[in-house]
């Protein structure tokens, strides 16, 4: 009887150790946000209806984006909020007709020649 309540011990440790790990696992992975970002407790203005052209991805779904064809100097990161798109360089995300780009922060980051920037975080709104 000893023997059994010592595997069931063992066991309930097991699965406990498991699901442990794993979360801890999930939560470094949703902590994996990019630096210099700061997010706006509400949505901001919109920013442009033009459509967006990524020139550099920091993840799968964030991305520095220009209008497109350029129009002016602006620089954005842009977030894709839906979970259903993946960026990547030189990609153009539409901006619907009606809807824009609306700003949901601010994103500082270092360039090239060391200089600090901080552009809008915008999202496509659907």
């Amino acid at each position: 009887m000893r023997k059994f309540f010592l595997f069931l011990i063992g066991v309930v440790v097991g699965v406990i150790g498991t699901f442990g790990f794993l979360f801890l696992v999930v939560s470094a992975q949703r902590n994996n946000s990019v630096d210099g970002l700061t997010m706006f407790e509400n949505d901001g203005e919109c920013i442009t209806t033009s459509n967006l052209r990524i020139f550099q991805t920091l993840a799968p779904d964030t991305g520095l984006a220009m209008k497109s064809p350029y129009g002016d100097n602006l620089v954005v990161l842009l977030v894709d909020t839906s979970g259903k798109n993946d960026y990547y360089d030189d990609k153009i995300v539409k901006v619907p007709k009606q809807k824009c780009a609306r700003q949901i922060g601010t994103y500082k980051y270092k360039t090239k020649d060391e200089r600090w920037k901080t552009v809008p975080v915008v999202y496509v709104e659907e």
